[in-house]
């Protein structure tokens, strides 16, 4: 007897394996359509991504502070890099501030030339006094001032002034040097953080007259397409969280999203950097994962910080 259970009307049902034979269709003609909306899609966001793109670099370079123009600078070379529209790269200038921080910079050496002076002069003041008294009045031997702790730890303040004294003076030549330097103040800014005393001030003043600049890159993975802008300028992270220059990539981001682009997640960029660095080791192209995002697909990653430590 057939496999199968009769209907109410007599006929009888077909079975899974027949129902799955029936079920069978030609979809390749669906399957090919689909395709090519995901790829007309992709070429959408694309587009759109490059526009949005594109307005975040126009407004971000008319807002952001112009001194030196490297901040500008770093911008313009990460646009240019990531093949959005060619710019002209903005010239270095001199600060406006240039003769006020070399002032500070040469003080600076006036003052740890004045501590070694005066450290050396204790300390051949020790030394002078135990060889001309070397006897009390009584005729026994007088302690010996060079033998005690406080002569030791002079040595090492003098040590310490000396080593000090050289990067004050190689903070000052480079500066004198260099047309578009950073200043790094021992209070905490002119644009600035780095290594800091118990007393919450930096060690030293110091400059940074490398040009830094920006890269940029624009990739596709897993359907979906993102842009990344980084300024490696060490003050752009610095110009960026405060208030009084008005937040230039947050204000250029608020315009760049009316256009359907959003920034990536700090969860998205560290899936990125985790792929990218995988794909090096492996030795293959780096590839990523971008934040899921609005249609038409489109995320930017506008990101200010350098690895540099100022």
């Amino acid at each position: 007897m057939p496999k199968g259970k009769l209907s109410p009307r007599g006929s009888r049902r077909p079975s899974p394996a027949q129902v799955k034979d029936r079920a069978r269709v030609d979809d390749r003609n669906f399957r090919a359509i689909m395709a090519a909306l995901r790829k007309a899609r992709a070429r959408v966001g694309a587009k759109t991504l490059r526009a949005g793109a594109e307005v975040f670099v126009d407004v971000v370079t008319e807002i952001t502070p112009r001194d030196t123009n490297r901040l500008v600078r770093g911008w313009v070379l990460a646009a240019n890099d990531a093949g959005l529209d060619i710019r002209a790269v903005p010239p270095i200038r001199p600060s406006t501030r240039r003769d006020q921080w070399l002032e500070a910079l040469t003080e600076q050496v006036d003052y740890w030339q004045g501590k070694v002076k005066r450290f050396a002069g204790l300390r051949e003041l020790y030394e002078r006094e135990d060889r001309a008294n070397p006897l009390k009045k009584d005729g026994t031997p007088r302690k010996r001032r060079t033998r005690q702790p406080y002569y030791r730890k002079l040595g090492r303040r003098l040590r310490q002034a000396e080593r000090r004294l050289g990067r004050a003076e190689e903070e000052l030549a480079k500066a004198a040097e260099s047309e578009g330097f950073l200043f790094f103040d021992r209070g905490g800014f002119a644009f600035g953080s780095g290594s800091y005393t118990k007393s919450g001030l930096r060690k030293l003043t110091s400059v940074r007259d490398q040009l830094y600049g920006g890269t940029g890159e624009v990739r596709h993975v897993n359907r979906k397409t993102y842009l990344r802008l980084h300024n490696l300028e060490p003050h752009a992270t610095l110009i960026e969280r405060n208030a009084k220059f008005g937040h230039p990539v947050r204000t250029a981001m608020g315009v760049a999203k009316q256009l359907g682009v959003r920034r990536m997640s700090r969860k998205a960029v560290r899936e990125l950097r985790q792929v990218q660095a995988e794909a090096r080791r492996g030795g293959g192209s780096a590839g990523g994962s971008a934040v899921a995002v609005s249609v038409p697909v489109g995320s930017v990653d506008a990101g200010g910080e350098t690895s540099s430590s100022g």
